[in-house]
């Protein structure tokens, strides 16, 4: 236990919960609470279903993670650097967002936010890069769990307590609150330490996008790397599908959402929520500690497609605020379970050389099924109604776990440690 403690009072471990934060929130301000705010001005279901596809960004980061590797600011060193330019970045077009909203069109909006996901990816694959470099594998366990704690937190802030605010100011002012809450990015930046060894960088641009994809197959061999590949684009599959339409199915009344206030569902998910994340996130990086990597992932991955079942019992029986933090708990306990092992789980399998561009290729296949298809979960509510929709979300995590489990072997022995 000592041991365990020891390693989350490291200083390179306990940043990634502020590098964390600024990284969870302008990525639920897109998808979570953005859908809200377009259901209160009166969008249709199919609409918001469709905001999904601006979250592909996030699937196409892989395009321009090479230079992240290949190229050095001038300032802060290579990671931390394109850090700091991302979080600026994001302050200024939280806050424009916050300036524009859906009421009177939607296309100034849809600009805006296609900007905040361009910056929002580019910080999520340097952060990540950065964990990779500087954490020892006895440490991948409490980053992850450090970092996951982080961007519950900010699902917190992003979701509960900018759905309580709307009780009581309006949305655009919300959000340009919210951009000054990404200045905690910006304090991480300077006082996170720089990776202590020495890392090359790729000597060209085409070295940058070759050599990632050859020492991949290299080390896995092409049953393995496809393997790792089908699991990543189907582990997140069901709660992507969820997380899209989860507010208007809690927070609206039309469509046969349950119709929570927002003071109600932000004090639930601020107060329960966050605690259930807290204990999720930790848990898992405890499993993580004992067990390694590999086997905790498959783990919480079962758990995982379970955390969708709250949602469900809630679409059958109706509203309930008991119901809710019970809902609530379990979709946040098990999900910070996770992401915690999902985030070892890709540390262990990048080579730092390379790890912007690794890091960026596995997580945009981890969430391209749910990015895309994600853009027909109003449809598929629409045809199919709330406890199908929900049941289906928790079912589609199967194969992804059924490969993963057939190709546990392989997977390990080609590990980059």
């Amino acid at each position: 236990m000592g041991g365990l403690l020891g390693v989350y009072g490291k200083k390179r471990v306990l940043v990634f919960v502020t590098l964390g934060i600024a990284s969870g929130l302008p990525y639920d301000l897109l998808r979570g609470t953005l859908s809200l705010w377009l259901a209160d001005a009166g969008v249709d279901i199919e609409t918001i279903g469709a905001f999904a596809l601006i979250a592909l960004v996030f699937n196409f980061k892989l395009l321009w993670a090479p230079a992240l590797d290949r190229y050095t600011p001038g300032f802060l060193g290579r990671r931390r650097g394109w850090m700091l330019m991302a979080q600026l970045g994001l302050i200024a077009a939280i806050f424009a967002m916050g300036l524009v909203g859906p009421e009177q069109s939607l296309t100034p909006l849809i600009i805006i936010t296609l900007v905040v996901a361009f910056l929002s990816a580019s910080h999520d694959i340097v952060v990540d890069a950065f964990r990779t470099d500087i954490l020892a594998p006895s440490e991948r366990g409490a980053g992850a769990a450090t970092y996951t704690f982080g961007f519950r937190v900010a699902m917190i802030l992003g979701g509960g307590l900018a759905v309580v605010l709307s009780d009581y100011m309006s949305w655009g002012s919300i959000y340009m609150l919210m951009s000054g809450l990404m200045a905690i990015g910006v304090v991480s930046t300077f006082i996170a330490p720089a990776p202590s060894e020495s890392i090359p960088t790729p000597n060209s641009l085409l070295e940058a996008v070759v050599d990632p994809l050859r020492d991949f197959f290299g080390r896995y061999g092409w049953k393995g790397a496809t393997a790792i590949l089908f699991f990543l684009l189907f582990f997140k599959f069901g709660e992507g599908l969820a997380s899209q339409l989860l507010n208007p199915f809690l927070g609206s009344k039309k469509g046969g959402g349950l119709g929570f206030s927002g003071t109600e569902l932000g004090t639930v998910r601020k107060f329960v929520g966050m605690t259930a994340a807290i204990l999720g996130a930790f848990a898992g990086g405890s499993v993580i500690s004992r067990w390694g990597t590999f086997r905790p992932l498959l783990v919480c991955g079962i758990l995982q497609s379970l955390a969708n079942l709250g949602y469900l019992v809630l679409a059958l029986t109706g509203k309930s605020i008991v119901g809710l933090g019970l809902a609530i708990s379990l979709d946040q306990f098990l999900g910070g379970m996770a992401t915690t092992a999902f985030v070892a789980f890709l540390m262990s399998i990048c080579n730092k050389r390379y790890s912007a561009f690794q890091f960026a290729l596995f997580t945009s296949a981890s969430t391209l099924m749910a990015h895309s298809l994600g853009a027909l979960s109003g449809v598929l509510q629409a045809s199919v109604g709330w406890p199908l929709f929900f049941a289906t979300t928790i079912v589609v995590a199967v194969p992804a776990l059924l490969v993963l489990a057939l190709a546990m072997p392989q997977i390990t022995t080609g590990s980059a440690d």
